[in-house]
């Protein structure tokens, strides 16, 4: 998916040359970026990670970006995304390489090749074949001296050139895995090339040291910074690392992510560098010389080390330098040549030196600013213009996929005086897609994505802004007990963990940390995150959005005014926690405008009403959702209701009206709830409207007279009620037909909602509370007991254990998916109990932050290889060890009880010692190396994983307990077909007619084995295995049993000739048994699972 702006012109009405550069917002190619902008001739396609990461965030700020640069998410290891930057464009400049991450420092030496191998040949591949495709004039290339360099075969008397290639075979002995990947990488480049005739040329750099313009350091700044900070660092990541040259490899990539353990041993030896900028001139040359081929080496200055730390020592002396140093080999010498031979200059090494030290000095030296501006060696920033060549002011909205936020948004783009930068949780969230659909978004408005309670992304969403609306808020989404449990954060990056007494562990009560971090903290530390960014970027207004709630809990029988602040012990007392929290919040920002002197003005609007912009139902909408259906009790009183784009309207005009100052009431309607019912039946007699009714007390009266003052009008109740309604009922396409469509593949139709196909609404609610929205009640719920998180929860076996785990209402459910707004995701929030007691987060197997707080973690997630996969190391085993592995040590990290993890028979069975006709047990493992031979590379990685985890278990004195099952069948709950599904689907259509004896299991029954072995068998002691397998019968056996159960399916061919292969090895389930563990018949599992084929079309 793209960020960006118009294609554009240049100067004359030329038409512009659209390269793309992967990897945009690197070292190298930020300033290869800002070179082509810079040159006014090139509209650049920058591929990203994250457009809305606040690390890239230097880019948009770069002179020329808002025309001519476009940022495209995209992986070098996802075709698809790279081909989509790629497309139209003349030219690529493929820059993007990997190193070592921090996700890494839990892995074994496997993953160097995941993170090294796989992007470096796989990716260079998908980048090139896109290249092809889109017919790309020329593709420049950035290699490396690690590829020249590791040649034992050339001679110490002359400088290496362009004719010299690292040996791979003398990397793969040195195991020099980097030297490898760049070296694979750039051959495999040009016989790509020479098979297709594409046109490409490599630039092979030295060491790329030089001013950063992206606000992290990169691995190379790293080592003039080591040099600078004079101590030595740690990395877990080499502990891992058995070799002392692995060490040498990984400590220049490691970065500042290592802890200071004392004085730096320095390697003293001949080392070669080059200045960023000449790099990326470098690039640019090639590229536009039409008569450069081949290779490029890109070096400037050989210097010794200790050359280096003694000039910095007499141009800063005031830094602690590297005093223990060790002699080692010098690198080689290169020549240049053939790149100086084109025209290439570069500056003088002592330039580069002091660049690099004061870009770092502007950047805290090892400490990451995000979103921070350039120092002085950086002066290339325009402004952006409007019409008619006027200045346009920057504002920043945050929150801005929200209810109130949108209409902010469409009113400050509609305008065309403001560009906005928008924060929201995920930029690429189709719930935020109505954004970037609204006029003048693509010229002005940017996405950032950032967390109110995370600082950085914060302070990079307001850098360079001129105001800033604080709009972001939110809305409890269950009861809460004790909302103030402060909680102590772990000392890791990734995820809050909680201190009591005996070490890091869960708190005793869960839901109220959960309300820390999703109420209180939000309301209030992320309102003083966003005023200490305003206040940091010299923002000149602040207009946070209040609420009612912060002036109405205060006994008056006055109409309330601005004066008037809801009391916080009242609050307290009522357990009035949304009240307590926008009054908290409130107070909070006004101390700190008194003791800053930032110019903040809030807005307290009552309850917010009117059209929906985004595409879910907020919270304050459902009240008119409640009203128009009969299922829910509506509480009759007096309440107040305002119009949101009345509310829009008011925080525009308290932000432009100078004099504007304090507090502002922003109401519109008095009404009781019963006229408001009575109106809706009036216009829309089809439907339930309520008729559970209960009489409550009214709500205050307010007095918005200050901000009518200022010339604020707002529109009648009637119209605000209709334009409601009626955005309701476009919010979803087909209504009257809503019911014959698969209930996975609708979108969220708020008619059906209102009563149609009532089924709908738990998912369209789904997170938000209304209960909240009621003056801050709060209703019933269900007391919980335990919270529990299920990897991979859209699955086939992790849906049917979220649908157990659900429906034995003891448990609260956070299901870790790809993407929670994906279609094929919704049968989770439709489940039963889903409301409320399931919560989707987004994840992937290295990313386990959801596993805080929980209980309990089933690790059900797991990778399913190709058939024939080209790298399964990389492809295959790395995935699988890798995900298990940061599961466990995120687990181990959060005080986890017992964690359950998902293995396979595959990983008992294959094994040429075991006889045959013998009965397998938890004691037999998979012969590894057997795997291997075979190409068995699905058993491998489960053989490999589960022993993994187990070992980790055991060594971590983690609770880890692992489930094997065999061939899963039963009927399906998620709207996909998945892989075990598919092998039954072709023995019924007559695609596979191999006979064989196998061992089978429900899908339903490896769920209970699951809760079981989790929660309700004490004995299922951690760090043993369970073989959960029901039955074992031939393949011809079940088609013949599909065709007794379901005598009208036409089989194809049936009765058929199967082919005889080799039986499965027999298992046993008695240790299962014995905890209680009981199955069904195999009639039932495959009527169920047939009749479920066909009920999706499946055998149609």
């Amino acid at each position: 998916m793209e960020i960006g702006l118009k294609t554009m012109e240049g100067a004359a009405g030329r038409t512009m040359t659209t390269v793309c550069v992967t990897g945009a917002g690197g070292f190298v190619a930020s300033w290869l970026v800002e070179r082509l902008l810079a040159t006014g001739r090139y509209t650049v396609h920058g591929t990203v990670r994250d457009p809305g990461d606040a690390k890239n965030a230097h880019l948009p700020a770069l002179g020329g970006a808002a025309e001519r640069l476009r940022l495209f998410r995209a992986d070098v290891l996802d075709y698809g995304s790279v081909a989509a930057a790629i497309a139209g464009c003349d030219g690529v400049f493929h820059v993007a390489c990997p190193t070592a991450s921090k996700s890494s420092l839990h892995m074994m030496f496997l993953l160097l090749q995941v993170e090294l191998l796989a992007p470096a040949v796989t990716g260079t591949m998908n980048v090139l074949k896109a290249c092809s495709e889109a017919k790309v004039k020329r593709v420049v290339m950035v290699s490396s001296l690690s590829a020249v360099m590791i040649n034992p075969e050339w001679g110490d008397s002359k400088a290496m050139d362009e004719s010299c290639w690292s040996d791979i075979d003398v990397c793969r002995t040195t195991e020099n895995w980097y030297c490898l990947s760049k070296t694979l990488a750039e051959v495999e480049a040009f016989d790509y090339a020479k098979r297709t005739g594409l046109d490409l040329v490599t630039i092979c750099p030295s060491l790329v040291i030089g001013p950063l313009l992206q606000p992290t350091l990169n691995a190379s700044s790293a080592v003039i910074v080591d040099f600078l900070k004079g101590f030595t660092t740690f990395c877990p990541l080499k502990s891992y690392l058995f070799h002392a040259h692995l060490v040498d490899l990984i400590e220049p990539l490691c970065g500042f992510c290592c802890l200071s353990t004392g004085d730096r041993l320095v390697k003293m030896k001949l080392r070669n560098f080059v200045d960023v900028r000449d790099v990326a001139d470098a690039l640019l040359l090639v590229y536009e010389a039409p008569d450069t081929s081949g290779r490029y080496i890109c070096n400037s200055h050989p210097r010794k080390v200790s050359d280096v730390i003694k000039l910095l020592n007499s141009w800063y002396p005031t830094y602690q330098y590297a005093t223990k140093f060790v002699q080692v080999s010098d690198e080689p010498s290169f020549s240049s040549k053939k790149l100086q031979a084109v025209g290439w200059k570069f500056r003088p090494f002592e330039e580069t030196l002091r660049d690099s030290v004061e870009s770092f000095q502007d950047a805290g030296l090892k400490k990451t600013q995000q979103g921070r501006r350039p120092g002085s060696w950086y002066r290339n920033t325009v402004p952006m213009e409007g019409a008619a060549g006027t200045t346009m002011a920057t504002v920043c909205v945050t929150g801005a996929g929200g209810f109130v936020a949108s209409w902010l948004v469409e009113r400050l783009l509609a305008g065309g005086r403001y560009t906005v930068h928008g924060t929201v949780r995920d930029p690429d969230d189709p719930k935020n897609a109505h954004l970037a659909a609204m006029d003048g978004a693509a010229e002005r408005l940017r996405l950032f994505k950032a967390d109110i309670l995370d600082y950085g992304s914060v302070a990079a969403a307001v850098a360079g802004c001129d105001g800033v609306y604080h709009v972001a808020s939110p809305v409890p989404a269950y009861a809460i007990t004790d909302p103030e449990a402060t909680p102590h954060l772990a000392p890791f990056p990734f995820f809050p963990l909680f201190f009591h007494g005996r070490g890091w562990s869960d708190p005793p009560c869960r839901r109220c940390v959960c309300v820390q971090a999703e109420l209180l903290a939000p309301a209030v530390t992320g309102t003083i995150n966003v005023l200490k960014a305003c206040s940091e970027a010299k923002v000149k207004r602040v207009v946070v959005v209040s609420s009612v709630s912060a002036v109405m809990v205060n006994p008056q029988s006055k109409v309330l005014d601005e004066d008037c602040w809801s009391d916080v012990e009242v609050c307290r007392t009522t357990q009035n926690w949304y009240c307590l929290s926008k009054t908290l919040a409130e107070q909070e920002a006004f101390a700190y405008a008194k003791r800053t002197g930032l110019d903040v003005v809030t807005v307290c609007p009552s309850l917010v009403i009117g059209p929906l912009l985004q595409s879910t139902v907020n919270a304050s909408s459902s009240v008119i959702v409640d009203f128009l259906t009969g299922d829910n009790e509506v509480k009759l009183k007096l309440r107040n209701f305002v119009d949101v784009r009345d509310v829009a309207d008011a925080l525009l005009l308290v932000y432009e009206t100078p004099e504007a100052s304090g507090r502002y009431i922003c109401h519109a309607h008095a009404r009781q709830v019963s006229d408001v019912i009575g109106m809706l039946k009036s216009w829309y007699p089809a439907y339930k409207c309520a008729t559970k009714l209960v009489q409550v007390s009214d709500e205050p009266l307010f007095s918005c007279k200050k901000l009518e003052a200022l010339g604020w009008r707002f529109r009648p109740l009637e119209e605000t009620l209709r334009d409601s309604v009626e955005s309701f009922r476009d919010a979803g396409g087909p209504h009257a037909t809503c019911g014959d469509t698969p209930r996975h593949a609708q979108p969220i139709c708020v008619l059906c909602v209102l009563g149609i196909y009532p089924g709908q609404r738990e998912r369209a609610y789904a997170g938000e509370d209304r209960a909240a929205m009621d003056g801050g009640a709060v209703g019933e719920t269900k007391t919980e007991t335990e919270t529990v998180c299920v990897t991979g929860a859209g699955g086939f076996i992790a849906s049917w254990l979220v649908q157990r785990l659900l429906s034995r209402g003891g448990y609260v459910v956070r299901g870790t998916v790809r993407d929670p707004s994906d279609p094929k995701n919704a049968h989770l929030m439709a489940l039963d109990g889903a409301r409320g007691r399931l919560r989707l987060c987004k994840a992937d197997l290295l990313d386990y932050a959801a596993v805080a707080g929980c209980d309990g973690v089933f690790h059900v997630a797991s990778p399913v290889p190709a058939a024939n996969p080209p790298n399964p190391d990389v492809e295959v085993l790395a995935p699988a060890v890798a995900g298990t592995r940061h599961v466990l040590a995120a687990s181990h990290a959060a005080g986890v009880r017992r964690v359950v993890v998902v293995s396979s028979v595959g990983a008992v069975i294959v094994n040429p010692k075991i006889r045959d006709g013998a009965v397998v047990e938890e004691d037999s493992w998979s012969d590894e190396d057997y795997c291997r031979t075979t190409e068995n590379w699905y058993c491998l990685s489960k053989t490999v994983a589960e022993r993994e985890a187990l070992a980790y278990g055991e060594k971590a004195g983690l609770d880890v307990v692992t489930v094997c099952p065999p061939w899963v069948l039963g009927p399906l709950l998620q709207p996909t077909l998945n892989t075990t599904s598919m092998r039954l689907v072709a023995y019924l259509k007559g695609e596979n007619t191999e006979e064989k004896m196998r061992n089978m299991v429900d899908v339903r029954d490896v769920a209970d084995a699951l809760v079981l072995v989790q929660y309700e068998a004490a004995e299922a002691s951690g760090r043993r295995r369970y073989i959960c397998s029901a039955h074992t019968m031939k393949l011809s056996e079940m088609v013949a049993l599909v065709n007794r159960l379901h005598p009208d399916l036409k089989l194809m061919g049936y009765p058929r000739k199967f082919v005889q292969a080799e039986d499965e090895k027999g298992v046993s389930s008695e240790r299962l048994q014995a905890l209680g563990w009981k199955f069904r018949t195999a009639e039932e599992t495959l009527r169920d699972t047939v009749a479920s084929y066909r009920a999706a079309g499946i055998l149609d």
